[in-house]
């Protein structure tokens, strides 16, 4: 996989769920 910082890899983690509220806000 392709990390590109450890914030993303932390959304990754959480799961693609998370990942769409992080991505909301």
């Amino acid at each position: 996989g392709r990390v590109t910082s450890p914030k993303v890899a932390a959304f990754f983690s959480r799961g693609p769920k998370s990942l769409s509220v992080d991505v909301q806000k």
